[in-house]
């Protein structure tokens, strides 16, 4: 076999692989518009996000390494649980939350039991930080004697919280 035969063997070769390769890549990637399944868990990896479009028009985005898992109910309620276990989420209500809050947000320390909020949970360490940018959300502690239940976001002093581990809720600064 001479040089210029095996360098046409070898370029061959590379554009066969490529062309696997990149066959492959395409029928792995995420795709826009997928469905969630019942019970079904999210996670993101380093340097990657995601967004969530739920039917009502509620916007739920994950930062890097968040995981999620999302609960669609018994199909009678339309209360869709979600657990938080690490993690970044931040969510932007739709007609059905902004009506009656039709959304549960489990996290390590606590729950989200009402909200017509947009609004960020951050897991950090042990900790939850809690953001309301607008509206109000209820959280009550899971965690720690005596149960922590603090209301957050517009007309209630504080917009931003931290529950530790233990349940010692920490307000960060004043609301709006």
């Amino acid at each position: 076999m001479n040089l210029e035969s095996n360098l046409v063997t070898r370029l061959v070769l590379l554009f066969t692989l490529t062309i696997f390769a990149s066959m492959a890549l395409a029928n792995n990637s995420v795709k826009r518009c997928r469905p969630i399944f019942k019970d079904g868990v999210i996670k993101t990896l380093a340097q990657s996000k995601t967004q969530l479009k739920m039917t009502d028009g509620t916007m739920i985005a994950l930062k890097a390494h968040s995981e999620l898992q999302i609960d669609m109910g018994d199909g009678y309620s339309n209360v869709i649980s979600m657990t938080l276990f690490k993690g970044s989420l931040r969510t932007v209500p739709g007609s059905i939350d902004e009506t009656s809050g039709h959304y549960r947000l489990k996290t390590p320390v606590g729950k989200v039991i009402s909200t017509s909020a947009h609004f960020e949970v951050d897991i950090i360490d042990d900790a939850v930080f809690l953001s309301v940018w607008t509206g109000s959300l209820d959280f009550v502690a899971t965690v720690g004697k005596p149960a922590v239940n603090i209301r957050l976001g517009e007309g209630q002093g504080y917009s931003h919280a931290k529950i530790d581990a233990k349940g010692l809720l920490t307000l960060l600064n004043k609301g709006r």
